[in-house]
């Protein structure tokens, strides 16, 4: 009985080889587009990748104004979305929030001056007209001088110095 099976199991198994083998060039072709494919989309991306800009940024229509706060800190100030005094001065409140000199920004006591202007921006002209795009503002904090020139403006002690020389 076990005869039988022997040339019966060694039957099947050249049949099983047998079909294994004619599925050889299938499986080599299968691969080869598998390959083919892997390779064409690996072009494909550095190609993309190649035609993509070094740097992105923000994608702005026109130049920001670019603002020196009187802390000295710089701020872009993009005229796309900052477009009048009320916006502009909420901006300045949320950048001076509990900063020194945020209670003179809100009493307005502070001046605006383009970088190369010897006049202060008058907030009574229109927005657009005061913000070019491209320029530089500066702002400082204006004080009032209650104590004698020839004193320390922070602890008021007046000194032996002359009030025009600097020390």
């Amino acid at each position: 009985m076990l005869t039988n099976v022997v040339p019966l199991l060694q039957k099947q198994l050249t049949r099983s080889r047998n079909n294994f083998l004619s599925l050889q060039p299938d499986l080599q072709a299968f691969m080869a587009k598998m390959c083919k494919s892997t390779l064409d989309n690996y072009n494909t991306l550095t190609d993309l990748q190649k035609r993509m800009p070094k740097q992105t940024g923000p994608c702005w229509i026109q130049e920001p104004v670019m603002l020196t706060a009187a802390l000295g800190r710089v701020a872009p100030i993009h005229l796309e979305l900052i477009n009048s005094w009320e916006v502009f001065d909420s901006v300045l409140a949320a950048r001076f929030l509990n900063l020194p000199g945020q209670k003179k920004l809100g009493r307005g006591e502070y001046a605006l001056q383009g970088k190369e202007a010897i006049e202060d921006l008058e907030r009574s002209r229109p927005f657009e007209t005061c913000f070019i795009p491209g320029n530089d503002i500066n702002m400082c904090f204006s004080f009032k001088a209650t104590f004698p020139t020839n004193a320390c403006p922070k602890c008021k002690k007046e000194t032996n110095a002359a009030p025009e020389s600097t020390t």
